[in-house]
């Protein structure tokens, strides 16, 4: 496919890959520990990631 020639585009579809795989594996564990207020926290603080990501640009 011509779209996986571009560097970028592979680089960010791996990284999804592994981010999806570690989020799964992650929201499992919280889910049979009942300690589902770790998964609102951490929604929460990613949200601040990404406005300082993009204020940082």
């Amino acid at each position: 496919m011509e779209i996986f020639e571009y560097v970028f585009f592979r680089n960010a579809l791996i990284g999804l890959i592994l981010v999806g795989i570690a989020s799964a594996i992650i929201g499992t564990y919280v889910a049979t520990r009942r300690m589902l207020f770790v998964a609102g926290g951490v929604t929460h603080a990613s949200f601040g990631g990404l406005g300082l990501g993009y204020y940082l640009g």
